[in-house]
């Protein structure tokens, strides 16, 4: 993936942090989804952190937050299902 992008990995040379690089990545319009694999790829990070990092960028809270109450909806039909022994938080 990252080489149709050898740009990116000269402004990460350059010391470009995970969080300049993913508004890069959306102001060329890269979806949540694609800029978590990217960043994956090009960095080498843990997916959660990945996540964390993206989902948490102003740039994508436009998709995150709308997802908030189902994400939450869905955790607690888990540990419904799940009775005494949550296996969601």
């Amino acid at each position: 993936m990252s080489t149709s992008f050898p740009h990116l990995r000269e402004s990460i040379d350059a010391g470009a942090t995970p969080v300049e690089i993913t508004s890069r990545l959306h102001e060329s319009g890269f979806t949540i989804i694609e800029a978590i694999k990217m960043i994956r790829e090009l960095y080498g990070v843990p997916l959660n952190e990945v996540k964390r990092t993206v989902a948490s960028h102003p740039c994508y809270l436009d998709v995150k937050n709308p997802a908030i109450p189902l994400h939450e909806e869905t955790i607690k039909a888990f540990n419904d299902i799940a009775g005494d022994a949550p296996v969601c938080e």
